[in-house]
């Protein structure tokens, strides 16, 4: 079995890589170079047939690393969560966040359900299996990028990852700039305690980035239960 999978992926591989990029094109764009027209489309046609017959759990992991292999091309943590408030379809005065991540491998997915029928059946199987692992895998990658960050503060105390905090507190009562806010959510990740900790009005760091809505959905990763501390995380 070991050997059959990986022989799928290689073949896979060779495939996607002939097919993907013709997804869109147009004829004229295709028609380049010496081959001929009907050359260039019926290797991919003929290549496309042979996804045909490969068993489905073999493309489900295909398509498990195809998304495993584009959330760890994510290096900066800020990025992962980066995204956008969009109005809620099924409430009219609701918003809901919009990872980029997701939007961009929403994309991806569409244009793989255009290879072939095979490619489309299985998306369409393992839905919600992708997306569970999709989320595992976006932790895991969050994991890993906050132990980086933290190694930047391995030799600082609590206590003096506290007393930074501290400083950037006082600091956001007049800088709006955003790399401000984000040492204070590094520091946070790195160990400072985003709750604790306040600045001369009682304000602590979650309810300031809170209050722009700023990586809220990334320090949920640290404090699951905001509400505890009388933050809203509903958008």
């Amino acid at each position: 079995m070991k050997y059959k999978v990986i022989l799928g992926f290689l073949i896979l591989i060779n495939i996607f890589t002939a097919v993907y990029p013709m997804i869109g094109k147009s004829k004229a764009e295709i028609h380049q170079g010496n081959e001929s027209y009907d050359d260039r489309i019926n290797e991919p046609i003929d290549q496309v047939s042979e996804i045909e017959k490969m068993d489905k759990e073999i493309i489900k992991l295909f398509f498990i690393e195809l998304i495993r292999s584009y959330i760890n091309s994510y290096n900066d943590i800020f990025a992962l969560y980066e995204g956008q408030l969009v109005r809620n379809l099924n409430y009219e005065h609701r918003f809901i966040y919009k990872y980029k991540v997701d939007q961009d491998l929403s994309n991806k997915m569409i244009n793989l359900r255009l290879v072939c029928k095979k490619f489309r059946n299985v998306l369409q199987e393992y839905a919600l299996d992708l997306e569970a692992i999709k989320s595992q895998l976006k932790k895991e990658r969050f994991n890993y990028l906050r132990e980086e960050i933290k190694s930047n503060y391995k030799d600082l105390t609590t206590y003096e990852l506290d007393s930074k905090l501290a400083i950037i507190l006082e600091k956001l009562e007049e800088d709006k700039d955003i790399e401000t806010y984000k040492e204070g959510i590094r520091l946070v990740l790195s160990g400072a305690d985003g709750v604790k900790i306040a600045n001369k009005k009682g304000y602590n760091f979650l309810m300031y980035v809170s209050r722009r809505r700023l990586w809220m959905k990334l320090l949920t990763e640290i404090y699951p239960n905001l509400a505890d501390w009388g933050i809203s995380n509903r958008v």
